[in-house]
């Protein structure tokens, strides 16, 4: 009787261990840059490489004096129209709560700054029953595709920060996959453990 108590504790511990692993997988943070980028769809490509989930965070790195990030519509989203915010970041870095599944919409409208691609949208997953794009392997373009024209950019405007994609971006992935080899290791360790006491 005492070892079949003793193997029920040892069960619910692993239990408990086991969904402790899987809380980490929560709140994982997006970081980006939030300026003028040479490609006009670098952000629409950054939001596609990453995948976002409720609980997540998303992170506005500008400089306050040239750039600010507005909550919008979809509607606004697609005119550049800033008049009609959900939310209002100005000053940078920005931190915004991923709290619901559904599409977020974000644009710059400093100047003309939007329609130069400093705008995104962010799709946030309820869990990971869509498997994340950087787990799927990768299409190559078409043979036949030219690369984009360089935009042609405002010379009344500030400098822009034009950054490679940031290791902020690839340690967000590593640390994704890191939580989730974690949980299942943690599970089989567990497991093992559970069939050596019983």
């Amino acid at each position: 009787m005492e070892k079949h108590q003793k193997s029920c504790i040892l069960l619910v511990f692993v239990i408990l261990l086991h969904v402790a692993c899987l809380s980490f997988s929560i709140g994982l943070q997006h970081r980006i840059t939030w300026s003028i980028q040479p490609n006009k769809d670098f952000y629409t490509n950054w939001s596609n490489k990453h995948f976002f989930k409720i609980g997540d965070t998303l992170v506005f790195q500008f400089q306050s004096e040239f750039y600010n990030v507005l909550q919008v519509s979809k509607r606004d989203y697609d005119v550049c129209n800033g008049e009609n915010t959900v939310q209002v970041f100005l000053n940078g870095p920005a931190v915004v709560a991923l709290n619901r599944e559904g599409v977020f919409y974000f644009i710059c409208n400093f100047s003309n700054y939007c329609l130069f691609g400093l705008k995104i949208s962010i799709t946030v997953h309820r869990n990971f029953s869509v498997k994340p794009p950087f787990l799927q392997p990768a299409s190559l373009p078409p043979a036949s595709m030219q690369p984009p024209a360089p935009a042609t950019v405002d010379s009344t405007q500030p400098p822009a920060n034009i950054n490679a994609p940031s290791n902020e971006s690839e340690n967000s992935k590593r640390s994704s996959g890191s939580v989730v080899t974690f949980s299942g290791w943690s599970w089989i360790l567990c497991l093992v453990v559970f069939l050596v006491h019983y």
